[in-house]
């Protein structure tokens, strides 16, 4: 499992807020880990909005489990390193939370090996009745920057 240690930025959102949410992106890690879809989908809203690297869309958390089952078999192999994360508390009840994995041994849907990806996950989190959970996310592929860029 791969843990995530950051500090909430700006202040404004108490130990437990904080606590709570790295719970939450912890729990995202752990079930890519694990390839567990169930574990996945639990801190999404009833209704929240989801989009992947490719433009895959679903609405809902069950649709949401739905997708990832699907998608589930091309990350067989595969494994993440995360690299960066940043929370920020954007207004009260409301957090944007990036973080950047690297994934390696992904297939396509043919079984072929692609190359490695550097994917940033995109997640706004909101406070709704005393806790926490996942309203929206987006993934997409980080480019390499070229030197002097």
């Amino acid at each position: 499992m791969n843990d995530f240690s950051t500090k909430m930025n700006p202040s404004g959102a108490g130990p437990d807020d904080e606590t709570e949410i790295l719970e939450i992106l912890n729990q995202f890690g752990e079930a890519f880990d694990k390839r567990d879809a169930d574990l996945y989908a639990a801190n999404f809203s009833v209704d929240a909005d989801w989009e992947n690297a490719f433009g895959g869309r679903a609405r809902g958390r069950t649709k949401i489990r739905d997708f990832i089952l699907q998608v589930y078999p091309l990350f067989r192999n595969s494994s993440q390193t995360l690299t960066d994360t940043r929370i920020n508390l954007v207004a009260p009840g409301v957090v944007v939370a990036d973080v950047v994995r690297e994934l390696t041994g992904i297939v396509n849907q043919e079984g072929t090996p692609v190359p490695d990806r550097t994917v940033r996950t995109t997640f706004v989190l909101s406070k709704e009745t005393g806790r926490w959970q996942v309203v929206l996310f987006r993934a997409g592929d980080l480019r390499r920057r070229l030197e002097g860029d």
